[in-house]
């Protein structure tokens, strides 16, 4: 995303045909250089509003890979209020990219203008967590590192791996809003699940869960101190404000370019896809576009448009659902868990998911009227994935009872059925052995952070102390996101942790602060425990 310069050439433009500035905004490399060319002048914005539904669509089919394409077409069809899916149970399909997108958007041109500019902000917004959270790979215990200069600036993959956090993440607090306003024509055990559903329910995979908790844990951070919230206690029951704007971070960011065009189309063929979204985009519409002229021909029309995307009314404040006991939080001392003992099963599988939270979408300064900050939630009690906690321990699992935490020694832990010798899940996809190619290749690859972190949590006797923290506190530092190259760079990784990786655990436990190993590691011992505190 170069810098908004309105620069020298607006003359030369205006004298250029309408069909060529047209392909001009197609050929954009993001939709924040859309937002920034139409409102360079009168011109541009009416031609954005004749030419909207080409603009958009050749911008998404250029720029957008497939999965965040999906994620984004969803949210639209929503605001535009096509949205047909029939069931909560089919909702699934967005996030496993499982649906044919649309190659031609039909909506409005005032309507594609505030999606164009909530694309834009969810580009700003996907920068400011790749910033914080190198920021804070580099301020860790282990960070005083000699980093090559491009250390700082983000790759493709990464970028878009964050975008589409923060899309699906929108996405799911949306369909709540809509949900609770009654347009979606579901039936009432569906609305039910869909207001009381969390980011267990709304993901079935790590990758996605801990991706949207860094996606959280910024707008919770960087919102006033008024509208805050701490995201480990929210899992999407509730909506949630959005923080304004950062008007003085809102362009200059670095991006790199696409690999290849095969990174956009991340090798979809949609083939045996059940679902199109073309339905969602009926041609009906395009009779809705502004026309030149209009009243809002003027670019200041187009600042903040997004004010109006959510309507206070829709924004349900209050779930009806009861809070789950408290469990701790970000920012503070951790919070005593209820009496009752709490069962927890390590399985050395690809899909231990963890307790994370949940969103909706609001902002500050765009929907001030918004949805009231609820900071009640609750975050599941097993660490297993939703798909294998349900139906209790599997052969080969390890059982551990959990009892609040007393002053007492440990004899309040049961560990039972511990397999001899442990053998930790592998790290598949990355490494000599691996026959995956790369990492642009699939966006929804599991991240070399979570596969490795996997590999010493839960039962490893090898990792010591570093096999009781969740994965929490590394997400925050971008380990859900980060690619295998990064990982080298800041020495948490090599081709001979695959062999040994006894030095890298050591590493990515003295990675944390004293901060974060008091609030996230978690409260059990193991009588073979390997203390290199």
């Amino acid at each position: 995303m170069s810098q908004q310069s309105h620069g020298p050439s607006l003359n030369r433009l205006s004298q250029l045909p309408s069909e060529l500035l047209v392909a001009i905004f197609q050929q954009c490399a993001d939709f924040s250089s859309v937002w920034s060319l139409m409102r360079t002048s009168k011109l541009m914005l009416s031609v954005f509003n004749d030419g909207a539904c080409d603009i958009v669509s050749g911008v998404m089919l250029l720029a957008v890979p497939v999965q965040t394409r999906i994620v984004m077409q969803g949210i639209l069809a929503m605001h535009v209020g096509t949205f047909q899916w029939e069931k909560y149970g089919d909702v699934d399909y967005f996030m496993s990219s499982k649906i044919r997108p649309a190659n031609r958007i039909i909506a409005s041109s005032a309507q594609l203008r505030k999606f164009v500019y909530l694309a834009h902000y969810i580009h700003v917004l996907a920068h400011l967590c790749i910033e914080r959270m190198i920021q804070r790979c580099l301020e860790s215990p282990l960070g005083q590192r000699q980093y090559p200069p491009e250390f700082e600036l983000p790759t493709w993959t990464e970028e878009q791996r964050t975008v589409l956090a923060f899309w699906r993440l929108l996405f799911w607090n949306q369909l709540k809003i809509e949900g609770a306003k009654g347009s979606l024509g579901w039936s009432t055990a569906d609305l039910e699940r869909l207001a009381s559903s969390h980011l267990y329910n709304h993901y079935k995979y790590n990758a996605q869960v801990y991706q949207g908790f860094a996606a959280l844990a910024l707008i919770a951070e960087i919102l006033p101190a008024g509208r805050s919230f701490d995201p480990s206690k929210r899992l999407a029951q509730y909506s949630f404000p959005l923080p304004s704007m950062p008007r003085e971070r809102e362009f200059d960011w670095v991006c790199e370019p696409p690999p290849s065009s095969e990174a956009i189309t991340q090798g979809r063929t949609f083939e045996d896809c059940r679902h199109d979204l073309d339905v969602m985009f009926p041609l009906q519409q395009t009779g809705h576009t502004q026309q030149r002229g209009d009243d809002e021909s003027s670019p200041e029309t187009a600042q903040d448009p997004s004010h109006d995307l959510i309507s206070p009314a829709n924004s349900p404040e209050h779930s009806p659902e009861s809070p789950s006991p408290a469990l701790p939080n970000l920012t503070g001392e951790a919070v005593q868990p209820s009496g009752r003992q709490l069962h927890r099963y390590f399985y050395g599988t690809d899909s231990e998911d963890e307790s994370s939270d949940d969103n909706e979408w609001n902002t500050a300064e765009d929907f001030d009227d918004d949805t009231e900050d609820n900071t009640e939630g609750e975050e599941s009690s097993s660490d297993s994935s939703s798909d294998s906690s349900r139906d209790g321990p599997r052969r080969g699992a390890i059982v551990c009872i959990l009892r609040e935490p007393t002053p007492s020694p440990p004899d309040e832990l049961y560990v039972w059925h511990l397999r001899q010798p442990y053998v930790p899940p592998p790290v598949r996809d990355y490494g000599p052995q691996s026959l995956r190619g790369p990492e642009w290749e699939d966006l929804d690859r599991e991240p070399l952070g979570i596969q490795f972190w996997r590999s010493m949590y839960g039962g490893n006797p090898a990792a010591g102390p570093a096999k009781y923290m969740r994965f929490h506190p590394y997400a925050r530092y971008g380990f859900a996101f980060w690619e295998e190259q990064r990982m080298m760079q800041l020495g948490l990784w090599s081709h001979q942790a695959l062999d040994d990786p006894i030095e890298y655990y050591r590493r990515w436990y003295a990675f944390l602060s004293q901060k974060d190993i008091k609030r996230w590691k978690q409260n059990f011992r193991s009588s073979d425990d390997e203390a290199y505190e």
